[in-house]
């Protein structure tokens, strides 16, 4: 399938206090086959007092 006949996809991640876990997710997604431009993903963290500053850091918007 070309790039312009796949759709756009949203991963929508929940996450409490997973700070590696999400990290090795969201390694996992940008490594995947498809195409970044069609996939847009969503973090809701309940951080419950734990810094996610440094980690978001690590994953820049585009």
């Amino acid at each position: 399938m070309e790039n312009k006949e796949m759709p756009l996809v949203s991963v929508i991640i929940p996450t409490y206090k997973r700070k590696d876990k999400l990290r090795r997710l969201l390694n996992s997604l940008l490594e995947s086959d498809y195409p970044k431009d069609k996939m847009e993903i969503i973090v809701v963290v309940d951080a419950d007092g734990e810094d996610y500053s440094d980690l978001m850091k690590e994953f820049p918007q585009s």
